[in-house]
């Protein structure tokens, strides 16, 4: 079990914070709570596309993966049992990465998530292979077109009591079966 809060950081790199596992070896139980970081943003549609490998003999350091991740925020695989709690996430330049990254990750919890969008259409948040996500009081978004990006394989994520009225749509049109909305404030 790890549990880190009350963290502020400023001018952090394109390298996103990372939580990750490996395949058959998830990373458990954690939770981070009242965390400020301000990234210096600068990502690309590179980097957002960044095929990140899995590198399980390497030695776990920031760079293992390379000098920068397809998030700007978290990029988070490998997960089982994850909460993100009060969470704010700045930028002091634009930056073309989702805010965050899921990618085989199971039971997780995100609430009163405060970010700036991406600078393109990315979604500001992404699930890949995803079973039983909540997002819950996300608020504070500028205009933008989609909220959620969700793969095929992914299912039982729920929205509940979320501001989503800056975005035309809340989910890609890819997989809406997979999506449970509740009590969250809508564009019209």
């Amino acid at each position: 079990n790890v549990r880190i809060n009350n963290i502020v950081a400023s001018n952090a790199s394109l390298i996103s914070s990372s939580i990750t596992g490996f395949p058959e070896h998830c990373v458990e139980n954690v939770m981070i709570s009242n965390v400020h970081i301000t990234y210096q943003g600068g990502g690309t549609e590179k980097h957002h596309q960044y095929e990140v490998p899995e590198k399980e003999g390497s030695y776990p350091e920031n760079r293992m993966f390379g000098h920068y991740l397809p998030a700007y925020g978290f990029f988070i695989r490998h997960a089982k049992n994850l909460t993100l709690q009060n969470i704010t996430l700045s930028l002091a330049q634009p930056d073309h990465r989702s805010v965050i990254r899921m990618d085989d990750v199971e039971q997780v919890k995100i609430s009163d998530l405060k970010a700036d969008n991406p600078a393109s259409d990315v979604p500001p948040l992404e699930i890949i292979h995803g079973k039983n996500i909540l997002i819950a009081e996300s608020y504070g978004w500028d205009k933008h077109d989609t909220f959620l990006f969700v793969d095929k394989h992914s299912k039982g994520i729920t929205l509940m009591n979320n501001d989503l009225s800056a975005f035309k749509n809340i989910i890609d049109e890819f997989n809406k079966s997979a999506l449970k909305l509740m009590n969250n404030l809508e564009s019209r």
